[in-house]
């Protein structure tokens, strides 16, 4: 189905574990800019360069486990209630981060804020590397990392179809979402439960 201005959008960008099984981080996006509704395809295309500037530009890939492949989204239209179509991500996301990887639960923890008090974002990050730690702590390269994901998920992004999207938080059209404006990154290691070994995402 079709997205037009303002719809919300939930994206599970979702990729495999060979321990875990299922790893997904959800996010509920804004479009705005389009001239016209933007139909399933154009959506795969400038989605595919949104999560390229979260996940590539940004470095995320290089410490996360090569352990984590792949990958596809699957959206929502929560504004119309409608399904969209799955795409494949064609391995571009794949982690590539070589050497032993971290206990599938351990994740990097971004928290981010809306100008709406207890309107939060929160996003487990794919497994990363050993080589990330240091002293049982984020490593500063991989805080540095960490830190362009902040930077990236706080700010609008064009895609080059001319159309806009922008990372949003809350928990329902009924108590509402609003733009995420601040992110900081924990620099010790969280964990998910849901992601230990046999339970999936």
């Amino acid at each position: 189905m079709p997205v037009n201005n303002n719809d919300l959008v939930r994206m599970d960008v979702g990729w495999r574990h060979s321990l875990a099984g299922d790893i997904v981080n959800t996010y509920h996006l804004v479009m705005t800019g389009a001239v016209a509704e933007v139909s399933d395809t154009d959506w795969g295309v400038g989605i595919h360069e949104y999560l390229g500037e979260l996940y590539v530009t940004t470095d995320v890939i290089d410490a996360m486990s090569t352990l984590v492949t792949d990958n596809t989204v699957r959206s929502f239209n929560v504004t119309d209630g409608s399904p969209m179509t799955e795409f494949d991500l064609l391995g571009d996301f794949d982690g590539l981060g070589t050497g032993e990887s971290l206990p599938t639960g351990v994740a990097a923890l971004i928290v981010g804020r809306t100008a709406v008090s207890r309107r939060t974002f929160r996003k487990y990050l794919p497994p990363f590397t050993v080589a990330q730690l240091d002293d049982g702590r984020w490593a500063t390269g991989t805080m540095a990392i960490l830190q362009n994901y902040c930077d990236a998920i706080v700010l609008p992004f064009e895609t080059s179809l001319g159309w806009s999207v922008r990372a949003y938080a809350g928990s329902s059209l009924l108590t509402g979402f609003s733009p995420v404006v601040t992110a900081s990154a924990r620099l010790n290691p969280a964990y998910q439960r849901r992601r230990k070994a046999g339970v999936g995402s």
